[in-house]
């Protein structure tokens, strides 16, 4: 695991991007779920935090000033908020966010047509322990985490495309209440918090996994549906795993050749504007059902 506040790290994966970019004719440069910090509790280092103390401006007592564990009698632990907990996700989030800006600059100034994007998790609830703040700077939901400040790291608007892994075995949410499953659990839920938390600055794709329909490759559809239904694409994990069990299903599926969204040049752009004019003007999206996703899902 690298530490992404280290300038000397930041420049090494800046190279990659000037390798790849500048002798590769690349459609795009995708960064995987690995975009993240390893969790919670990573990374206290001595760079990190004298990086922190200098961004608070004051001395910090570690680790109880962001946050310390608590032990219930059957040793379950608990986090206990320290006074600068907010502040502590709020400056990880920012150092990523810097990071995916320098990096998209990297991949423009090579390839300007060249897409820009992240995979991560679809249960954005989940992602503030690691870092990752990939919804519009101007979200407004009701996550406890959801401070001013965090707000205010979200990488929206420096990706392209926004890849979420909405990996359950439900496709939409009618068919998880009839299988006695979480509303929340399911393609459609994932889909729709995806695009709602992107906000227009960013194009969105579901990605759905393979293994949760096999050896029944019919019950793949009504994932498929909910993915292109409520984000701009769909992606398919392992596809290669089984694809001869499940090319007839996608074979009909997708029969009939669009172009995605995200393949229109011009068109990303276009969608941001509508949103900052219908922004000024006072228009705001209705409030949408933050149902709650699975811990972990698309790790």
């Amino acid at each position: 695991m690298m530490n992404p506040h280290d300038e000397r790290v930041q420049q090494r994966t800046y190279d990659f991007i000037d390798e790849i970019a500048g002798n590769y004719d690349i459609d795009g440069l995708l960064y995987d779920d690995r975009l993240r910090y390893g969790g919670l509790d990573t990374d206290f280092s001595d760079l990190t935090k004298s990086l922190f103390e200098k961004a608070v401006n004051q001395k910090v007592n570690w680790p109880d000033d962001v946050f310390t564990y608590s032990y219930t009698p059957s040793l379950t632990p608990r986090l206990q908020p320290g006074r600068l907990y907010d502040a502590w996700l709020t400056f990880r989030a920012q150092t990523l966010t810097n990071w995916t800006a320098e990096a998209r600059r990297h991949v423009k100034n090579h390839r300007p047509d060249a897409l820009f994007g992240i995979y991560a998790g679809s249960w954005y609830g989940d992602y503030q322990r690691y870092g990752n703040n990939y919804a519009s700077p101007d979200l407004n939901a009701g996550f406890p985490f959801l401070t001013n400040a965090y707000r205010k790291t979200g990488m929206g608007a420096n990706l392209d495309l926004l890849i979420t892994g909405c990996y359950y075995p439900n496709g939409t949410v009618i068919e998880a209440i009839a299988n006695g499953a979480a509303p929340g659990r399911t393609v459609e839920a994932g889909g729709i918090l995806s695009n709602r938390v992107a906000r227009d600055q960013s194009w969105t794709v579901a990605g759905i996994m393979i293994s949760d329909f096999f050896p029944e490759p019919a019950k793949i559809q009504p994932a498929l549906q909910a993915a292109t239904a409520t984000t701009q694409g769909v992606m398919v994990f392992d596809l290669s795993h089984n694809i001869d069990d499940f090319w007839p299903t996608f074979a009909q599926a997708f029969r009939t050749k669009k172009r995605a969204p995200y393949q229109i040049p011009g068109l990303l752009e276009t969608v941001r504007a509508q949103r900052a004019d219908f922004d000024r003007r006072g228009f705001r999206e209705p409030p949408f059902p933050t149902f709650e996703g699975a811990p972990g899902t698309g790790f």
